[in-house]
């Protein structure tokens, strides 16, 4: 079941599709096809690829 959050994002952009698609689709790709920079991992996303180093290398 989704998230309040995410029934919340998907109204709106569900709405704002009709008034305005250009501007939502740009929204939507500004807000979901972005990555986060790689060179910034947080504390579990570090401890992740430490334990995988030694897999990677074979």
């Amino acid at each position: 079941m989704a998230s309040f959050g995410l029934k919340v994002i998907r109204g709106v952009f569900a709405a704002a599709e009709h008034l305005a698609p250009r501007l939502t689709g740009r929204a939507a790709f500004e807000l979901f096809c972005r990555t986060p920079n790689a060179k910034i991992l947080s504390d579990g996303e570090r401890r992740a690829v430490d334990r995988a180093a030694g897999f990677m290398n074979e």
